[in-house]
């Protein structure tokens, strides 16, 4: 199973593994149609966002993101990735822990610029992160606001996340991961002409791959579902995974032969009218009612489509003296988390 987590959405899609010119690759034929969904690792920035616009003061936060976008995705960046892939558990680590107030050791004085530095480490290691509030921000903040983060965290400019803080800013998209997982496994189980009835290995990969939370939730989620000896992969560049695997078919085409579909992609048509079909007009050459609903497919969802195949589909005008012909394209198939 192949698990691509970037910031929109998580794809999975469950593979065979082959050997091609001595190289391990995943087969294109996919043992179950792949799934999409709207999990991404955007799903837990808007909850940070969320957060820390609270407790800076929302209005404030809105005039300050509107004035100065390009610090708060320095903020963003900066600061809050670090600590969204460095974080791992929701439970307290052992050992010590460093207080929330610590800045990290490395000499010298406080500069300008030390509020995009960011939390403390690795996830494993400390139990609260701190996120430096941007001097124009603090500037700018009521001081109700400075108290009430006083007397909650002991200092005024910063926004202190503990472990459950974060463990909830993740909640929703993790969790959305695992059961669409989940939902792949049964589907394998079930088919009838699968390869096997569960995966050997589960592959995670993208952006929000990087995730030391998601990848540990997805260990103990896999834990029973996967053969003997299965396991939960992780690249060491999660992010650039995919990047890598384009740049491999670039360098060695052999190994992609071709590539499954995930949607039905087709053109618009006019076909004669039956009853229920949108779109009714008059012919007036076939003297008789046509549809502009029609749709003509080229590739359908879970095809397997070769790297040089070529789809050519013949289509007349309307009429005789037609000058201009509209190809409207469309893709049908997806998921209805992608359905606006």
């Amino acid at each position: 199973m192949v698990i691509d987590a970037g910031g929109g959405t998580v794809d999975i899609s469950i593979h065979e593994v082959e050997e091609r010119s001595g190289t391990a690759v995943l087969s294109e034929a996919q043992a179950v149609p792949g799934l999409g969904e709207m999990f991404g690792s955007t799903n837990v920035d808007a909850a940070f966002a969320e957060y820390f616009r609270s407790k800076v003061g929302e209005e404030v936060f809105d005039t300050w993101r509107a004035a100065h976008p390009g610090e708060w995705m320095r903020l963003l960046e900066g600061t809050w990735e670090p600590i969204k892939c460095d974080f791992d558990s929701a439970d307290e680590p052992a050992g010590d822990l460093a207080p929330a107030g610590a800045r990290e050791s490395g000499g010298g004085e406080e500069g300008d610029d030390d509020w995009a530095g960011g939390g403390f480490g690795a996830g494993g290691h400390h139990s609260t992160w701190r996120v430096y509030i941007p001097p124009m921000l603090h500037a700018a903040m009521d001081a109700g606001v400075k108290a009430d983060l006083l007397m909650e965290y002991g200092l005024d400019d910063s926004v202190v996340l503990d472990r459950r803080t974060l463990a909830a800013f993740f909640q929703n998209a993790v969790q959305g991961v695992i059961q669409a997982a989940r939902r792949q496994l049964d589907t394998l189980a079930a088919a009838p002409r699968a390869p096997a009835t569960r995966c050997s290995k589960v592959m995670l990969v993208g952006g929000f791959g990087c995730s030391r939370y998601l990848q540990s939730q997805l260990v103990a989620a896999a834990g029973g579902r996967l053969a003997p000896g299965g396991g939960v992969l992780v690249p060491e560049h999660p992010a650039s995974a995919v990047l890598r695997g384009a740049a491999l078919y670039g360098l060695k085409p052999e190994l992609v032969r071709a590539r499954s579909s995930r949607m039905t992609y087709g053109v618009r048509t006019a076909v004669p009218y039956e009853d229920g079909m949108p779109a009714k007009f008059w012919h007036p050459e076939e003297c008789c009612y046509y549809s502009a609903a029609g749709f003509s497919p080229f590739v359908t969802k879970g095809q397997l489509v070769a790297a040089d195949e070529v789809v050519t589909h013949v289509f007349t005008p309307l009429t005789p003296n037609q000058q201009v012909c509209l190809m409207e394209c469309e893709a049908k198939g997806l998921p209805d988390s992608l359905v606006a």
